[in-house]
């Protein structure tokens, strides 16, 4: 009797592991599909403005898929460079402060040609 307790709990315990290992093991999966591609165009750039600069219940996660597309966006200089006071001003966020910080290093990454002329371009006045 006291032994098919324990099997009992037993079950209940590995089941509610499994169930965890699932949980833990649904996110890695959502983080590692392919991003979507996104074409550097003046509307997709608006659009990425709105995100960075919404208020509200929503704005967080908003301002995260903005400066995660703007990252990916990284390479098209002339669209994302004008973005950069927006995300300097987020540095100082504790939870959008590192993905800004990101993506900020991967626009000045991609400034060509690389030269004495990019601090005058990246720096704020």
């Amino acid at each position: 009797e006291l032994q098919g307790k324990r099997d009992a709990e037993r079950a209940a315990l590995e089941q509610n592991h499994a169930k965890t290992d699932a949980k833990a093991a649904a996110p890695k999966a959502a983080k590692s599909a392919a991003p979507v591609a996104l074409e550097a165009s003046e509307a997709v750039l608006e659009d990425l403005t709105s995100q960075l600069q919404s208020t509200g219940k929503d704005a967080a996660s908003a301002k995260a898929a903005a400066l995660a597309s703007l990252e990916n966006l990284s390479s098209a200089s002339a669209f994302v460079l004008p973005q950069l006071p927006t995300l300097i001003d987020l540095f100082a966020d504790s939870k959008l402060g590192a993905p800004a910080q990101k993506a900020a290093k991967a626009i000045v990454s991609h400034i060509q040609p690389k030269g004495h002329g990019i601090a005058s371009e990246v720096l704020p006045t």
